[in-house]
This record gives structure tokens, sequence and C-alpha cells, in this order.
């Protein structure tokens, strides 16, 4: 028996000295190809999951009329940042607030910038953030909230502006649209950062200005500089929703363009082929960790 068992044991020894052998072999011969389709493999469902994960919605709604809507000299005398709603412009948050409480429910939210629209959301359910980025576009009355005594030049401006283009026009000693798509880019990688939260909201309203909500879309679609120039402006609390479908961002709010229609084939083609033809979602996801 003894002998026998003896056999046994070092024919189970052999085997698995063999296999050992073998799989250092193939170890060695394999090792980058086994490792990189590891790493392939855990990035992929950690992409997985960090997309299962994001806002089910992204809200972008442009603020209530403020006192520089009915008066542009204001700009002389008070600074940017605190120019209050009017009476409508109050109003007008009012409603905005009992829209957005009836698309999101009881979910939760994040804003960036806010006023009077949470006093319809229920407690608890939001959170502010300050995002100073996501201001208005810098002319020589705004720029950085420093006034200026004499806004009569500013007609001149307006009309250079529509004669280059919104994109590039840049206002003496102010911004261009190009700055505010600079400003639009930086402020989309923190948005993504905020996203790995362990907490984050199932919806992020951003309340800014009516042209940072278009270089926003013209961003994140990649719309060319020209589609950009015909977008209409968005009326004071006008709400533009995108959604996540299919692991990106479709947005579900028609637009109106300057040349009078209200949609085009292209801007519906873009949000359905968004997860093919942008690079938001992937790039700025690897992105957000150099910021």
């Amino acid at each position: 028996m003894a002998p026998l068992y003896l056999a046994g044991l070092v024919g189970a020894v052999i085997a698995l000295c063999s296999a050992l052998f073998i799989s250092l072999v193939l170890y060695v011969c394999f090792h980058d190809q086994v490792w990189a389709f590891m790493w392939h493999k855990a990035g992929v469902e950690l992409e997985r999951y960090n997309k299962a994960r994001r806002p089910r919605r992204l809200i972008l709604i442009r603020h209530g009329e403020s006192l520089a809507n009915v008066d542009d000299t204001v700009y002389a005398r008070v600074a940017d940042n605190r120019i209050p709603l009017t009476d409508k412009g109050k109003q007008q948050a009012s409603e905005a607030g009992r829209k957005l409480a009836q698309l999101v429910g009881n979910e939760s939210v994040t804003f960036f910038t806010f006023r009077e629209i949470v006093a319809h959301l229920a407690p608890g359910t939001w959170k502010a953030i300050e995002e100073p980025r996501i201001r208005e576009q810098g002319t020589a009355l705004r720029l950085l909230g420093i006034l200026q005594i004499d806004p009569t030049h500013m007609p001149n401006a307006f009309k250079e502006r529509n004669l280059v283009g919104r994109f590039f026009y840049r206002f003496p000693s102010g911004e261009s649209g190009a700055d505010v798509y600079d400003r639009v880019s930086g402020f989309l990688e923190t948005l993504f950062r905020n996203f790995e939260h362990r907490d984050v909201s199932q919806n992020f309203v951003i309340v800014t200005h009516g042209l940072f909500i278009r270089l926003f879309l013209m961003r994140y679609y990649k719309y060319s500089v020209n589609k950009f120039e015909r977008i209409s402006n968005f009326k004071n609390c006008e709400m533009v929703v995108m959604e996540m479908q299919d692991s990106c961002y479709c947005l579900t709010t028609p637009l109106s363009f300057d040349d009078g229609t209200d949609a085009d084939d292209d801007d519906l083609a873009a949000s359905a082929l968004h997860a093919g033809t942008e690079d938001t979602d992937d790039q700025l996801s690897q992105a957000v960790g150099q910021q």
C-alpha cells in the first residue's frame, strides 16, 4: 500500500509542478496581454458604474428678469452680481420653481446659483454650490463687477458684435463669446467631477445667463459656431432639459433659431448620435483629475 500511496503522491506533486511551470511560462510570455485585459475589464466596469451613478437630468434655467433687462444703464451704477430681479423676475422665478418641482418631484437636486427658484422644492431635497464661472459675459460695463460711468459707447459695441458675431466678438476691456466658451469647458470638468461624489444628486440645475446656456449646449453637443450663432436666446426663466438616455445626456427641449425654424434635423441628430460623436462624457471624465 505504501508504494502505491507514495506513487500517487509523487504523481500529484509532478502534476502540480507541471501546472505551475506551464502557468509560469504562459505568464512570462503573455503577462502584458493578461494585465491589459484585466485593466480593460476593470475600466469598463468602472465606467459603467460611474455612468449609472450620474444625475438623471441636467437642467439649465435662464435667470428671471433683472433690472438690467429693462434698463441696461444700471451697469454704470451697480455691480453685475448685485443687480436685483424685478417684481416680474421674481414671479418668473416662482413659476420656474413650480415647474421644476413638478419635473423632479421628491428627487434630490443640486443647484448652481438659484435665488427664488428653490422656494417650491421640498425641504431637504436640494443643496446649492456657488460657481463664479457661470457669470454673465464680461463687457466694458460689467467685467468683474467693475463699474463704468459712461455707458454711451455700448450701442456701437453691440452693432459691431452683430457684424462680427456673438462668438468671436470681444467687447472692449471685456470678453468674447469664445472666452465664455472656455469658462464653460472648465465648468464642465468640475461638473463631471461632482458626478463622482458618493451622494450625487439625481438632478443638477444650473441657473445662469442665456449666452452661457447656449455655449454650454454648443460645447457639450459640439455645435458649430454657425449653429450657435443661429440659436435664439432663451426667455427669462426658460428651462432647458438634458436627460440621461443610453449613458449620455440627450436634449429634450426643442431649440428655436433666429432664422424662424423651431427645430432642425441637425439638432436632433446631434442629440441622437451624441454618444458616438462627442467627447464630453468620456474624455471629460478622464480630464477631471487634471483640473
